[in-house]
């Protein structure tokens, strides 16, 4: 065959190109290849020489065939492509050796982030001042969201940006966030390094108790646990209702009126003990600069997903709107102003290149079918039964106060409902026009139709739950330009078990709120504590 055949056959049939260059390679010591529109090229002993001295000297991790992979690049599958980073593990704090490299590497990161200045976006202080701050007004500063279902998605956005800066400041690639698992009774103890003065993971503006190794006392467990926020279907309510992460609502608030089952506990309990009387944590302003902040949320973001694992119709709401396209605005490692949604976040694998130690193996499409119809989640129709009376509200002080409602219908059969109602269906408790008076360190015990003579007991049936004053008081209106007023927050319990074991005479319920110090010094200061404007007790179907 002449060499013009050759260049015929090879022009004409693409499926004999491989015989056909394994028959030119013998051709006066030449290589024939394919030169494009131009036909064949050809390639000398020299060019093929510098070619494979090319390929020698790539870095294995990029050799692809008989070609090098540009940086970032790797090969798969005979074909360069672009290299995925990898997914980091956020592990409970309690695992962690602590002298070991996550914990060390994890305090070098802030002593890094504290020693910049504070108008730089990777510093500690500029990092704390988006969540919320006294300081004054900052790009981007007092950028936080509570009491709406943005709660959730805004603070895993804030701790992702937060955590590339932390992991670069820290100069360990594979950093990544520990979570503190309180919900074990045994791990409310920080950490030693996080109780030693001469550490960065240490701050004296705490509860005492917390940096004194002391645990809470036992019958404030209630404080930390998350099995009824776990027991709610609903990812969002509208109205007075109840769910998992909050108040739908068209846009986010600094602070919302409406927290969902899990931002009020155990998220604002935690801030509130781990603040007790004086302690950053215990404002809004300030509770980012306590580096127990960034654990306790990591904690709040796992016990998220922990929560949609449940399944039986618990979804994150992919079908609104508002929650999936409107964007926030941060800053990554190198200071560079960045803005993210919600529907960036729903899956943090794939998505934001972290897992927890405790994740399961459900993939992609199964977390995908189980948040299809999400959309519907939350829509509920709600009927006041009856409403607390007194123009002026009520006082919240040192001793118990118990507030009669009267109900201008009977209440349902809550044994029959149990199997038949919606589960996020039921009698509600709604407390209205929530506010502290600035006293910090102070929570607040709800008992329903408990008997007078009775001692209360959060181990108690007619225990229903507790208010926090996180983010309710003087100091966070202050902090978040509202003068010295707040948006009404209003926090809802469901109240159909309490109902249905403790049924008080007549068509009435009565609401015992006995006053809680969470501050080392277990003695509440004598003084007015918090107001509601109302209690209500709905149905809500």
């Amino acid at each position: 065959m002449t060499f013009d055949r050759i260049v015929q056959v090879l022009t004409e049939s693409t499926s004999r190109r491989t015989v056909l260059r394994s028959l030119a390679l013998g051709m006066s010591g030449r290589l024939l290849t394919l030169g494009g529109a131009s036909g064949l090229a050809v390639e000398d002993k020299a060019t093929a020489a510098a070619r494979q001295k090319q390929h020698n000297d790539c870095p294995r991790s990029r050799r692809c065939k008989k070609r090098c992979c540009r940086r970032g690049e790797t090969c798969k599958g005979g074909r360069c492509v672009k290299k995925q980073p990898p997914v980091h593990v956020r592990r409970s704090v309690h695992s962690l050796d602590e002298s070991g490299p996550a914990l060390t590497a994890l305090a070098r990161g802030i002593a890094v982030m504290k020693a910049r200045e504070s108008s730089d976006p990777t510093s500690w202080i500029f990092q704390a001042n988006i969540h919320g701050t006294n300081d004054g007004a900052g790009a981007n500063w007092n950028q936080c969201t509570h009491g709406s279902f943005f709660f959730l998605a805004w603070h895993r956005m804030y701790l992702y940006w937060f955590e590339r800066i932390l992991r670069k400041a820290s100069g360990n690639p594979s950093l990544a966030l520990p979570y503190w698992d309180y919900s074990e009774s045994d791990q409310r103890i920080v950490p030693r390094p996080f109780r030693t003065p001469s550490s960065s993971l240490y701050v004296a503006q705490r509860n005492a108790d917390v940096n004194a190794g002391q645990p809470p006392p036992a019958e404030n467990a209630w404080m930390f646990d998350h099995s009824p926020a776990f027991e709610t279907v609903n990812f969002f309510h509208t109205g007075s209702g109840t769910s998992f992460g909050g108040l739908q609502v068209s846009e986010a608030l600094h602070s919302g009126g409406g927290a969902g089952q899990l931002e009020n506990t155990p998220h604002n309990q935690v801030h509130s003990w781990v603040g007790g009387g004086s302690g950053w944590m215990g404002t809004v302003a300030m509770a980012a600069r306590d580096p127990l902040f960034w654990l306790h949320h990591a904690n709040i973001d796992r016990l998220w997903k922990r929560w949609l694992d449940q399944a039986g119709g618990r979804a994150n709401p992919t079908g609104d709107g508002d929650w999936m396209n409107d964007t926030f605005t941060f800053f990554d490692e190198n200071g560079t102003e960045v803005t993210m949604s919600g529907k960036q976040i729903v899956d943090t694998a794939q998505q934001l290149n972290y897992r927890y130690d405790d994740d399961g193996a459900a993939s992609g499409a199964a977390a995908a079918r189980r948040e299809k119809g999400a959309s519907a989640a939350g829509k509920q129709s709600v009927k006041e039964l009856g409403k607390s009376k007194g123009a002026g509200g009520v006082d919240l002080g040192t001793d118990p106060v118990t507030v009669p409602i009267g109900l201008g219908a009977a209440l349902p059969d809550a044994g029959a409902s149990s199997t038949e109602r919606r589960a996020d269906a039921g009698v509600v408790l709604t407390l209205e026009g929530i506010q502290g008076t600035g006293v910090l360190g102070v929570a607040f015990e709800v008992y329903v139709n408990l008997p007078k003579d009775q001692q209360p007991s959060p181990r108690d049936d007619a225990f229903v739950g507790g208010v926090s004053l996180f983010g309710l008081q003087l100091q966070d209106a202050a902090a978040m330009g509202m003068g010295h007023t707040m948006m009404p927050a209003a926090l809802s319990f469901d109240i159909t078990g309490a109902v249905a074991g403790r049924r008080a005479s007549g068509r009435e319920v009565t609401v015992t709120l006995v006053p809680v110090n969470l501050d080392a010094s277990r003695r509440l200061p004598k003084a007015p504590l918090a107001h509601l404007d109302s209690l209500v007790v709905s149905i809500v179907q």
